[in-house]
């Protein structure tokens, strides 16, 4: 019933720093791309990746043990069948400023599960993710 899902994710790091990765349908072939682009007030930067086993989530918007961090995932369009599925994540952070990412998983396979994980350690004790369905208008 839903043609969208939006994602609001508070991860927290149990140590170091990481970044917030997903895939879909336990999907970890080099299938997903992603371009991001990002700034802290003093500095920006860009960059595009394909052919990667994961679709980045978070970028100058790093997860900390200490740094309240949101990030924004749209899932668009994740149930057709027709298409190729693409994400658009915002994430900010107290201290490494804000970041946008464009994310592409190369399949029109319909998204059954997304995993979502640090691209290294953990996730802490307190970290939420909150799942919201959007219907077609």
């Amino acid at each position: 019933t839903y043609t969208d899902l939006v994602l609001v994710a508070a991860p927290k790091q149990v140590s170091g720093t990481a970044q917030l990765i997903c895939r879909f349908n336990s999907d970890t072939g080099s299938n997903y791309s992603f371009t991001r682009a990002g700034g802290d007030g003093s500095s920006t930067g860009a960059l595009s990746v394909s052919n990667f086993s994961y679709i980045q989530l978070s970028w100058f918007g790093y997860i900390e043990a200490n740094n309240n961090q949101i990030t924004t995932i749209n899932f668009n369009s994740y149930a057709n069948t027709n298409i190729k599925k693409t994400t658009l994540s915002r994430s900010n952070n107290t201290s490494n400023g804000v970041g946008t990412i464009c994310g592409l998983w190369n399949s029109t396979a319909a998204i059954t599960s997304i995993t979502l994980l640090p691209d290294a350690g953990s996730f802490a004790t307190g970290s939420t993710f909150t799942l919201y369905g959007i219907t077609a208008a």
